[in-house]
């Protein structure tokens, strides 16, 4: 069944990067696990959470078998029912092998194009729940993206195989546990990072915002309006409870298919929107990016916030019928950002890292919101070999030689 589930990949371009894994790579897994095993009753369970045809995870079991008597149990899981049934079939040839269909997560693998038909670049991760004393909360990188031979013939988009001694040289590196030119052994803080979650407070021009304009304990401040008007079109009333026959069947209609598209257009920044009430006149000031009170033509100054306005359509009860409402309100413009900023292992120190950071960086009222620590692991960022520049002495040369082409071949036409 091995034999077939190979074939069927080099033959099948669209999915053969999900159905086979190639044999170099289930020798270098093999070579991995290996060394870890001891002869034992025990029984051996070997897991594959996305096992597709099943090549992987028996091929593994088998490079195990000719080196140990110890009994294994293969576990599979595939979401992809001809794969799943490939696997099924093949299981039932080995004592106790257990294949579920379902889904789970996508394993990204090591090589770039090293599986057949697929350009994905691909990881090896290797967990180890036993590790020993000098290596404990320690993670090791291994960018072995060098370590192939050039494939004689191609396979799909296969061009390029782990050779048995690049194998061996990988697995010696990976049990020395040691940096050299292609590894890197790091505390693993050294991945982690802060994501510092905070709500900023935007201000105007002159450093102002519309909050201390509130009264204590509010967090807005509601108008009664008398008229909307955004330049095109005016609002004048703000419980409607009437509406023309003529080209709504309801006052639901009449407000899904007018006042509330119309409402959710209003852009206080971007329209001259003027909100009336009995005493004054609110806008936005763009440049000035504050709110306006225009009173007795006298202008003032709010402070950054915003103009909210809403509507909703509200059922009939005892003492009100059926009403479509409009309401306003000035808010403060607050923002919710996040910042990543690196880890320290110390708590004391990281929080002193934090407002440092907040302190050097945002300029704006802010609070501090939720604290998540993330986990990232950048092999471009942590291999990354900067492209060597030409010397100025080079690229002069060059330029000069170019001059000295184009002066023979303006002479040239001169003849």
């Amino acid at each position: 069944m091995l034999g077939y589930s190979k074939e069927w990949a080099e033959i099948s371009a669209e999915t053969a990067g999900e159905q086979y894994t190639p044999d170099d790579v289930i020798a270098l897994i093999a070579e991995i696990i290996t060394p870890k095993i001891e002869e034992s009753d025990t029984l051996l369970k070997l897991y594959d959470c996305t096992c597709g045809g099943g090549n992987m995870l028996f091929g593994v079991e088998d490079r195990i078998n000719e080196k140990f008597k110890r009994l294994t149990q293969t576990y599979g899981q595939d979401w992809n029912d001809a794969l799943y049934a490939l696997a099924k079939i093949e299981s039932r040839f080995r004592p106790d092998s257990k294949i579920e269909h379902g889904n789970t997560l996508v394993d990204d693998k090591f090589y770039k194009d090293e599986f057949f038909n697929t350009g994905i670049y691909t990881y090896l991760w290797v967990l180890n729940k036993n590790k020993q004393p000098q290596h404990q909360d320690k993670v090791m990188l291994i960018n072995a993206s060098e370590k192939f031979m050039p494939l004689k013939k191609s396979k799909g988009s296969k061009r390029k195989e782990v050779d048995e001694a690049n194998r061996l040289d990988i697995i010696a590196t990976l049990t020395a546990y040691q940096d050299n030119d292609y590894a890197k052994v790091f505390e693993k803080e050294f991945f982690y990072f802060n994501k510092q979650a905070i709500r900023l407070t935007n201000i105007d021009e002159q450093g102002n915002s519309f909050e201390p304009q509130l009264k204590e304990g509010k967090k807005s401040e509601k108008l009664s309006p008398t008229k909307i008007s955004n330049g095109e079109r005016d609002i004048t009333e703000f419980v409607i409870t009437e509406f023309n026959a003529e080209h709504y069947d309801s006052l639901a209609d009449y407000f899904t298919q007018n006042i509330k598209p119309f409402i959710n257009s209003l852009d206080y920044k971007e329209q001259p929107l003027v909100i009336t009430t009995k005493d004054a006149d609110y806008y936005f000031d763009k440049e000035l990016e504050t709110l306006v009170k225009k009173a007795a033509g006298a202008d003032e100054y709010l402070g950054c916030g915003k103009i909210v306005i809403k509507s909703s359509l509200k059922k009939a009860s005892k003492t009100q019928p059926q009403r479509i409402e409009i309401t306003v309100e000035l808010t403060p413009d607050y923002q919710k950002d996040y910042e990543i900023i690196p880890f320290h292992k110390d708590e004391a120190d990281n929080q002193a890292a934090i407002v440092s950071f907040m302190d050097k960086y945002i300029s704006k009222p802010f609070e501090y919101l939720d604290t998540v620590v993330g986990v990232e692991l950048n092999f471009n960022k942590v291999f990354y070999k900067p492209e060597k520049l030409r010397s100025v002495e080079t690229i002069l040369a060059e330029i000069q030689n170019l001059d000295q082409e184009l002066n023979e071949l303006e002479q040239g036409l001169d003849l």
